[in-house]
This record gives structure tokens, sequence and C-alpha cells, in this order.
């Protein structure tokens, strides 16, 4: 037996030629969508096991980590760099969790321990901070030790943190003689240090609600809060530049008092929410997250020209809506916005990559074998002779739903026990019918290392849709991410705007190299409709008994 991480690896020369760096460059096509985290979770295991991280760049990175986490099984550990959902015409706020999850990538790149980092060209496009500067934006307090009060503080603004009189939320602090509160941007909770001249006598944590100490803590690490160092010679600086190359005399009256009051506080160094508006002026050199990458990681790069065309949307709509505030005089002309152009984001130094697509790709491109699962709602035979499958390789069903499933299968003549397991990339391949108590979108299948994983969508015409990052969401909305038709193959259905027809079942197409799922409605003569599901709700049973379909 071996595991499904280190079959998946041995059953392609190729790749596994390139993890152990005997190729700089290679492509692999034909890969669906369903099969994207497990081969990328296989990469990640192996080269985990020669101390290398990944980097990960895949359109809606946020969504793909959540599906390559359960096959990790937190070994090595995932971060996003993820995608800023502020324009960039926008002051950001004072604290972005999207900023923190960033911060929090950038420490994996550097760590001396493995780990993936999965993020895509429309989240680097924007600026993030230095090598450098990452490195010196760290505090550590803990009793016994200075600096003293104030140089603490000076330090803090120069993290990014805001002076409050009382501290709330998190990138904020307050000083009040020898105390100092601090809420670190990555805590759960603020800290206040006491001291006895320069030195910190007690460190505690406190409840933000009534400022009341709750317990001590034997250190507090504080790293900076946004994507930049701040502080009064790098405020100068970013002034002098931006008065240099810029005129403000043509801004309106009221929005040129807004700029001078920013480039006040800018200028003496503090930290104000928006301050990253000015962030290519604080660093001219526009850091981006290539910038953090090991020369020795490997990336593995999803669809990379749809990666680039996003980015360069987002680009492009920056650019016009700052040439529409110019002309309304609410932006100076030739402002620079903190965006790393498209000529960056390909640029990997030499290091490992490799480019995968669900579709077809060039003449060398690799097909690692991985097939995607035709739905088997209403076909009792393909139900049957997946379950016999089991009797030569390994067949696991992901569902939440036993109960559910265990009648399908006795519809549909499986007698056979069903034992549930750990679904991991750590699975040992052998010839069984398992079940694993997880929700998976979709299914796929490896037939030469005996791998076949079905879910709920191909067995019950389940439909999931994926949850957007960053967009608040609802219990109702919550309650509707899953569906069960109610209506099987071959029954008639009612579509609202072009009425009866026979539904054929669910079909996963690709469009844009993805895979969607649709309903297939046939009519008479026999027309085809094919529905998305985001349409589903236009589509009911017919109840009206049997009737001829148009």
């Amino acid at each position: 037996m071996s595991s499904l991480w280190k079959r998946t690896i041995a059953a392609a020369p190729e790749l596994e030629r390139w993890i152990s760096g005997s190729s700089i460059d290679l492509e692999i096509g034909r890969l669906p969508r369903p099969a994207w985290p497990i081969v990328a979770g296989a990469i990640a295991r192996a080269c985990a096991a020669q101390r290398r991280t990944v980097l990960i760049l895949v359109p809606s990175p946020e969504r793909f980590a959540g599906e390559l986490r359960p096959w990790l099984a937190g070994y090595p550990p995932v971060r996003v760099f993820a995608e800023v959902g502020i324009s960039f015409l926008d002051r950001p706020p004072a604290f972005d969790e999207s900023v923190n999850k960033r911060l929090e990538a950038l420490s994996t790149l550097i760590s001396d321990e493995p780990g993936v980092v999965v993020s895509s060209r429309r989240a680097m496009t924007r600026q993030t901070i230095s090598p450098r500067d990452l490195a010196e934006g760290s505090l550590l307090l803990a009793p016994g030790r200075g600096p003293d009060p104030l140089t603490v503080a000076r330090r803090l603004v120069e993290l990014g943190y805001s002076r409050e009189a009382l501290v709330e939320d998190r990138g904020q602090f307050s000083l009040r003689g020898g105390i100092l509160d601090v809420f670190p941007t990555a805590a759960d909770a603020p800290v206040r240090a006491e001291w006895v001249g320069d030195v910190i006598e007690t460190l505690r944590l406190f409840d933000p609600e009534n400022q009341r100490s709750v317990m001590a803590v034997p250190e507090a690490s504080i790293r900076t809060g946004r994507e930049l160092l701040l502080g009064p010679d790098r405020g100068a600086a970013a002034v002098a530049r931006l008065r240099k190359s810029l005129s403000l005399l043509a801004l309106r009256a009221d929005v040129l008092s807004d700029w001078e009051d920013e480039l006040t506080r800018l200028e003496a160094g503090s930290a104000f929410p928006g301050v990253e508006y000015y962030a290519a002026y604080l660093d001219p050199s526009r850091p981006s997250l290539l910038d953090h990458v090991p020369a020795e990681a490997a990336v593995v790069d999803f669809e990379p020209e749809r990666q680039l065309a996003d980015a360069r949307s987002l680009i492009e709509e920056a650019q016009m809506l700052a040439a529409a505030e110019a002309g309304g005089a609410e932006l100076p002309g030739g402002f620079a916005l903190p965006i790393v152009g498209l000529d960056r984001l390909d640029d990997f130094a030499g290091r490992p990559r490799l480019r995968l697509k669900a579709g077809e790709a060039g003449a060398d491109a690799v097909d690692l074998g991985w097939v995607g699962l035709e739905p088997l709602v209403g076909r009792p035979q393909a139900v049957a002779d997946l379950a016999a499958m089991a009797d030569s390789a390994t067949v696991v069903i992901a569902t939440e739903q036993d109960e559910r499933l265990r009648a399908l299968l006795d519809e549909n003549g499986v007698k056979a026990d069903v034992p549930a397991i750990e679904l991991d990339l750590d699975l040992e391949l052998e010839p069984a019918l398992r079940r694993a108590d997880i929700d998976i979108t979709a299914g796929a299948a490896q037939p030469a290392i005996g791998f076949h994983l079905a879910t709920d969508a191909e067995l019950f015409g389940r439909l999931r849709r994926p949850s957007r990052a960053g967009r608040s969401r609802t219990r109702a909305q919550d309650l509707t991410k899953e569906f069960t038709l109610d209506f099987s193959p071959d029954e008639l259905v009612v579509h609202v705007d072009h009425g009866i027809a026979r539904f054929k079942g669910m079909r996963l197409i690709e469009s844009e190299g993805a895979h969607r799922e649709y309903l297939e409605l046939e009519y008479a003569e026999g027309d085809r409709l094919f529905v998305p599901v985001e349409n589903l709700d236009r589509v009911q049973k017919y109840l009206g008994g049997e009737a001829g379909h148009r």
C-alpha cells in the first residue's frame, strides 16, 4: 500500500522530476477542476519533505485554500496572500482582515518551516511591504525587558499603529505615563504593559470592553499592522517625493484641504486610516509578493492566462477611475497608485514553475490522468458499477448524508458495508469502498492509481455554490448554499421562460477553463437547454400530470 499523495506523484514521472529540480518549467493540461486541490496538495507534501515552501497561484485563492486544507490535514500549513477588496482609489480602513492574512502569508514565506501560500495575480497587483521592512517590522514585549515606554510608542507608530485615548480595536495603542496598552493586529486580545523605570514589570491581557486586566502573559509579539512602515523620516521623504512630482493646485478647494491635512500627518510619520493610499511614495520600489518568495520555492500556477486577464482588468479599471477623478479635480494628475505592473506578475526569476490548465494546453503538456466524474443521479447501474470498482480500487464517497447514501446503495443492490474514514492525502490506497463525512464540491478519479472519489454532486444532484471571499453572508444565505433537486432524470419540469421540458440530468461543462454545473433540459425534436445552477430557481417540477413538452 501507498498513500494517495505519494501515488499521485509517482504516477507522473515528469512531475516527479520537476519536484526533484531536474526541470524548471513544466506544463500540465486537461486537469479537471475537482482534482486541483488533490494534485496541489500532493506537490506540497512532496516539497515539504524537501523542506521547501510552495506558492500556489490560482483564481479565487480563498476558495481554493478552503478546498486544499482538508486534504493536507494541517501539514504543511496553508496561508492566503489575499485579494484586498478595497479599490486602489479608496482609503483602506484602519484594520483590514485581508491585510492581516497577507502579512501572515509573508511570514510563512520567510519561515524556516515549509508551508503553502495561496494567492493570485489579482492579489499580487497590490503593493506590499518590502522583505527588509518586514524583517524590521516587529517588536517583542516581555517582563524584565526594555526599552522605555516612549521608545516603544515611537516604534508602534513606525509599525503603523495609531495612538488613541482607549484601545478598543486591532492596530491601536495608548500611553498613560508608565502604562502602555496595545492591540496587536494578529492577536485575539490586547495587552497592557506596566513599566518601572525603563523595564517592563508586568504584562497582562485585558478586556477591551471594560478595560480590565484579565491574566498575565510571558511575552507579546507585535508585528506591523500594515503593509508598510512609517515614522517621521519615511513620511517626510514620501511627502517630498509627492510634492516634487505632482502639483496639487488643480484640486478643488475642499479636496485640497483634505489632501493637505493628510500630507501633514504623513510628513509627521503618523498612522491614520488610509495611509496605504500613499504607499507608492513611501516605498517607490513597489514591492510585490514575488520579492518574498525563496529562490528554492516551487511555484504551482493554475490557469496563468486567466489570472493575467483578471489582473489586467483590475489595473485598467483603476487607471480609468484615476483618470476620471483627475478630470474632476479630485486627484492630482499622474498620482502613483500602489499598483504592481503586469510585467512583474510573471517574473519568477528562475524559480521552478508548474503551469496547470483544466483545458487543452501546449503540445508538450503532460496529462496526469485525472478525470472528472459524470453525474450518477437516476442511473442505477452506474451506482452499482462505481461500488463494484472497490474490488480493485479505492472508492471513496464524500457525503454528509449517511442515511441517504445507505438508502441509495440499497436501492441499487449494493449491500456492502461502507466504513467511515478520514479523507486526506495520507489515505492508504487499497481495494475498498469507504465513506468520508466531508463536503467536497465535486468528484474526480485517477484510474491508473486506483482512486475514485464521488460526492453528493454526482450521487444526488446536490448543488453547492462556493462562498465568495470577503462577502458578508446572512444565515438565510448560508441555508441556500446547498440544494437537493425535487425532480429526477426523465421527469417533466417547467422553465419559467421556456416552458415544459424533460430533465435529463446534471452536466459538468467546461467554461473558460473551469467546470460549472448545469441542468440539462430536453425539448421537443431534441432541442436542449443547459441551465446554470445559479438559475435553479427558474426550473420547477411539472405538477400537471404527464404532458407533451414543447
